[in-house]
C-alpha cells in the first residue's frame, strides 16, 4: 500500500512521489536482530532457574549440581529458542497488518529492514537450536522425555 503525501500547493502536486518501503533491506544489525526475536521477553523464561536454586539441591556434590545446571540452562536455551521462532512466525503472518498499526510498523520485519527470507532463516536456526538443546538435555536425564517432546 502506497502512500502519497498531501501537497500544499499545486506545484508540489507535479514533485510528489509515493513514500515506499526500502526495496532491499540494509545489512541487520546486532540490535535489530534483538528486536526481532524480542530479546527482552526472554527475561520470563529466566523463572526456569527459580525451580533449581529453590529445590533445597543446592548442597549435593558438585557434580550433581553442574549436571543439573546444564539441564537446566539447556532448557533455558530452548525456550529462548521457541519463543524467538514463534515471535518470528508471528510477524510473518501479521506482517501487513503490522505495517498500518503505529507502533508494530517499526518491528524489523514489517518496516522492511529484515527481509522475509532472513526471518525464514532465522526461524529454522532458532527451530534447530530448540531442537538441538532439548535434545541434548533429554540425553542428560531420560527421565525428561516430556520436556523434549
Amino acid at each position: 500500500m502506497q502512500k502519497f503525501p498531501v501537497p500544499n500547493s499545486p506545484l508540489e502536486v507535479a514533485d510528489a512521489k509515493p513514500q515506499t518501503r526500502n526495496p532491499k533491506p540494509e545489512t541487520l544489525s546486532l540490535r535489530e536482530l534483538g528486536r526481532a526475536v524480542r530479546t527482552r521477553q526472554w527475561a520470563k523464561n529466566a523463572l526456569i532457574f527459580a525451580g533449581f536454586i529453590f529445590a533445597g539441591r543446592l548442597r549435593e556434590p558438585l557434580l550433581t549440581i553442574q549436571t543439573e545446571g546444564a539441564r537446566v540452562l539447556l532448557a533455558f536455551v530452548c525456550f529462548c529458542a521457541l519463543s524467538a521462532a514463534t515471535y518470528l512466525i508471528n510477524d510473518w503472518n501479521d506482517i501487513e497488518r503490522d505495517r498500518l498499526h503505529p507502533k508494530k510498523r517499526e518491528r524489523p520485519l514489517a518496516s522492511g529492514r529484515m527481509s522475509v527470507r532472513a526471518a525464514l532463516i532465522l526461524i529454522v536456526m532458532a527451530l534447530g537450536v530448540a531442537l538441538v538443546s532439548g535434545g541434548v538435555a533429554l540425553r542428560l536425564e531420560p527421565r525428561a522425555w516430556g520436556f523434549a517432546v
